[in-house]
């Protein structure tokens, strides 16, 4: 082989001899160097396959022709390598730009002008700047590894050792790999100045196990937990699904003795199966939404005010959600197939007044929500009793919504319990199911297919309304506290909007005509639906054209292997939150959020497609979310199809929301839209993946492998 003990090691394996690869070994090598690849940085990677194939027309020329064509293809290669070394430098530029911000917030907190957790966020965020440098570290070391192997290749087809020994330092030195060490000591430097815990001055990473954060953490070579679907959250999404079609599958099949079927005694229970499937569905939701943020970089828990050394994450909420859905499905399977099958007993009570009616089917409701209960309150060394007592307080908070200042948090609280009147709604329902008589006698039955539920007049004209209006009558009292607090006529806008909802559930529980109600209904779900795209998402028409256009132009710059850095780079650099160099702490004022948002439009970190079919979903969904807010009569009377939409109405809604507080907590990131915070830079968000030492270990033997 040929020694080359003059090239830099900067790869994590130490390489100590070059050899002619097999044919076979290119192939492995491009696949090798794709599983090496991070996503936010997919498309800005040398493109290995490309020049590899230019290398190729080489075995046909010879000659003076040869020499041209040799010296178009290191052209090529070095207009490769200095994108490259300008991407580099961008990010390293706004790590820089983010270290500066970070560093005036520590000092505030140094000298006592900020909340005590603040020093703890601060040791976060040091730690994602370091997170950044880590990778854009691995994205310079992977490409670093694609031009050794491309010289290898040249040096093969021109029959020289030119390609290693005399090109290859030089194109090393353009790339400008020697850069990242002294920005990492200029965060290690800033992050240990900003400690105040005794003895820590000198070591960053006993200050954050000190402070409860963890050591310092590193990114694997693009094996984040969101670049790849799990092998076993597609397991529980296909047995979801096979349970779903059977659920549907059982509910068409014909009862085995249609004459003593009953569809009142066999709808009953469903208010308490819907009341416990919004747990599980809380659950994805919540899995969804960090997940997403994880993968797009969106911190939020720094928006939301979570302390920093949560450990909740996207992979708990998912288990714990997969295993409460697929046990409700399997409840209910079981629930369905014995009523209607009689598997135990014919369960006949002609005593009660009906037919096939039996104590023993009021027990897979209540397994379900005994189920619910054991999980929710067994204690986990992740899902701590501190946590879930923080979650208690941010829904007093909300409950005492116009007595204290309102944070982005109580905001996004708000506005996620106002989605939440329909399982609300199910709270009485299932109280009332589960204190009637077992079993079920006709008096039930008959008044479960009058009023919808075992209550009586009561709950459908006092606590439907008031379930469902007291939550938006505290949300405009939040908006009448933030306007009093900043004077921004906005937040009356907003106020309006939840009026116009409490109007719909006015007119519908005093008996409006109609008319009335649907001119109602159409009138705040169109307010609602322009706030949501306008205002919550930042997203007008003007906009969407914009990010359209940008993605247009992004998919032209990726054909182009040379094309230079160009907007949409630098609204796909995950590691700048801001558009531009952040205010100081104090100087912050709502005209400097308002201009500095409309550079910030630049940096959305989703693409035009996405934005716009959330949209559409969003119409659509809010078309169906005021529904809530009428008497289920006044869309169909018929108790399966109620049962239907009520199912419908809740899943619906749930997803809506998570949609919206994904968009909600991007565009609050990169543009301050509320000016909740005094800085508009915010540290981003890394998630890293654990990852076994075997498991690296084996991928650093592969990488030597192939390189030797």
């Amino acid at each position: 082989g040929i020694q080359c003990d003059a090239v830099p090691t900067l790869l994590p394996w130490r390489i100590v001899r070059f050899r002619t690869p097999a044919p076979s070994d290119s192939m492995k090598f491009e696949t090798l160097l794709e599983t090496l690849e991070v996503r936010e940085f997919r498309g800005r990677y040398l493109p290995y396959a490309t020049l590899r194939k230019q290398l190729e027309a080489l075995k046909s020329k010879q000659g003076p022709e040869l020499e041209d064509v040799a010296s178009k293809w290191r052209s090529s290669v070095e207009r490769e390598v200095a994108r490259i070394a300008m991407h580099i430098d961008g990010g390293l530029k706004e790590l820089k730009v983010g270290l500066s911000a970070l560093t005036k917030l520590a000092q505030g907190a140094a000298e006592g002008n900020a909340p005590p957790y603040m020093e703890i966020r601060s040791l976060d965020a040091f730690d994602n700047l370091l997170e950044g440098v880590g990778r854009y570290r691995n994205f310079a070391e992977v490409n670093y590894a694609a031009l050794i192997r491309l010289m290898q290749h040249y040096d093969e087809e021109l029959g020289t050792k030119e390609g290693v020994i005399v090109h290859l330092p030089t194109f090393v030195e353009k790339m400008g790999l020697d850069r990242f060490d002294a920005v990492e000591s200029e965060i290690k430097a800033a992050m240990r100045a900003s400690s105040h815990l005794p003895g820590l001055d000198t070591n960053p990473r006993v200050a954050r196990m000190m402070a409860g954060l963890g050591t310092l953490r590193r990114s694997g070579l693009g094996h984040a937990d969101f670049n790849r679907p799990s092998f076993a959250l597609g397991l529980v999404f296909g047995l979801c699904g096979a349970f779903l079609l059977m659920i549907l599958m059982l509910c068409f099949l014909p009862s085995l003795r249609p004459e003593t079927f009953n569809t009142k005694y066999f709808l009953a229970p469903l208010g308490l199966f819907r009341l416990t499937l919004t747990v599980p569905l809380v659950y994805w939701s919540m899995g969804a939404v960090t997940w997403v943020c994880d993968m797009k970089h969106i911190n939020y828990m720094f928006l939301l005010g979570i302390d920093p050394r949560c450990q909740l994450n996207s992979s708990f909420f998912m288990k714990r959600a997969a295993f409460l859905t697929s046990t409700w499905m399997l409840i209910l399977i079981c629930y369905i197939v014995d009523y209607k099958f009689e598997l135990i007993g014919s369960g006949n009570t002609k005593g009660a007044g009906v037919v096939r009616g039996s104590w023993h089917y009021h027990l897979y409701p209540m397994a379900t929500l005994l189920i619910t209960l054991v999980v929710e309150l067994s204690p986990s060394k992740v899902f701590q009793y501190s946590y879930r007592w923080g979650i208690i307080k941010c829904f007093c908070r909300f409950a005492s919504a116009p007595f204290h200042l309102v944070i982005f948090a109580d905001n996004i609280i708000g506005d996620i319990v106002t989605s939440m009147s329909r399982p609300m709604q199910d709270i009485t329902i299932a109280a009332c199911y589960m204190v009637s008589h077992y079993p079920q006698t006709q008096e039930d039955l008959d008044r479960f297919a009058h009023h919808q539920s075992h209550c009586g007049d009561w709950e459908r004209a006092y606590f439907r309304p008031l379930v469902t209006g007291i939550p938006l009558l505290l949300r405009a009292l939040q908006c009448l506290r933030r306007f009093s607090d900043t004077k921004d006529i906005a937040h009356v806008q907003n106020f309006c909007k939840y009026c116009a909802s409490m109007f719909v559930i006015a007119v519908g529980r005093f008996g409006a005509g109609k008319p009335v109600i649907l001119a109602a209904t159409i009138f705040a779900t169109s307010y609602s639906i322009v706030w949501d795209i306008v205002k919550d998402w930042g997203l007008g028409p003007y906009e969407l054209q914009r990010l359209y256009r940008l993605d247009r132009a992004a998919a032209k710059e990726a054909a182009s292997p040379v094309a230079e850095d160009s907007e949409l780079a630098s609204r796909q650099a995950p590691f700048l939150a801001s558009a531009a160099s952040p205010p100081g702490p104090g100087n912050f004022t709502r005209e400097t959020s308002v201009d500095l948002r409309s550079s910030a439009q630049k940096k959305r970190l989703f693409g035009a497609y996405f934005y716009g079919c959330a949209c559409i979903f969003d119409i659509l969904a809010r078309c169906t979310w005021t529904i809530n807010y009428l008497p289920i009569t006044f869309i169909s009377k018929d108790l399966d199809h109620q049962a239907a939409l009520f199912f419908y109405l809740v899943v619906v809604e749930l997803a809506r929301r998570t949609v919206w507080v994904i968009i909600r907590l991007e565009w609050e990131q990169v543009s301050n839209a509320s000016a909740f915070r005094s800085l508009l830079w915010v540290p981003v968000h890394v998630k890293s993946s654990y990852r076994k030492p075997a498991a690296v270990a084996a991928d650093a033997r592969e990488v030597q492998i192939q390189m030797t």
